[in-house]
């Protein structure tokens, strides 16, 4: 039997440019996954929706404060 190792993923160094930009396009997403589940009858399938979109607004709010963070140390 094979053993299979997870190996840790190196550090990714993002430009403010690129973290802006990550952040922007969850806010985007958040927003439309929100429009989906408004357009959703089924409540479960909206409510599943409906967390997709706090996860995605949730990462976006990460990557601005990432940004702000680096932006205020360079100061």
């Amino acid at each position: 039997m094979r053993a299979f190792y997870i190996l840790p993923m190196p550090m990714i160094e993002l430009s403010d440019d690129e973290l802006r930009d990550c952040a922007l396009a969850l806010r985007i997403a958040a927003r439309q996954a929100q429009s989906d589940a408004d357009a959703q009858p089924n409540p479960r399938i909206q409510q599943i929706v409906l967390e997709g979109a706090q996860r995605y607004a949730a990462l976006g709010e990460r990557f601005e404060t990432a940004r702000e963070r680096r932006t205020s140390t360079q100061i």
